[in-house]
């Protein structure tokens, strides 16, 4: 095994529960427009919300995203606990 691996050898290595040099750094949903923003450099999140929340992740050291949150809009934007309020209210 290599010294240091890629971040992308990292994770599929990871995936395939095969040794790795430490393990992968996983991203996370950023909810905060402004923040992921910033952190990629950009302006343009809602023209390429899935461009820039790479790019963020990538900024943050991030070897792989299991799934990225993105929203068209600030109007897609719920938190959590609004979701669980809407569903206990069915």
């Amino acid at each position: 095994m290599p010294v240091e691996l890629s971040g992308r050898e990292r994770a599929l290595r990871a995936l395939r529960f095969e040794p790795v040099d430490y393990p992968p750094i996983v991203a996370g949903a950023i909810a905060n427009v402004s923040l992921v923003c910033a952190l990629a450099g950009r302006a343009d999140y809602y023209e390429h919300p899935e461009e820039v929340l790479v790019e963020a992740s990538r900024f943050l050291g991030a070897d792989m995203a299991m799934q990225l949150a993105v929203s068209k809009s600030p109007q897609e934007w719920r938190a959590a606990d609004a979701v669980l309020d809407e569903e206990k209210a069915r």
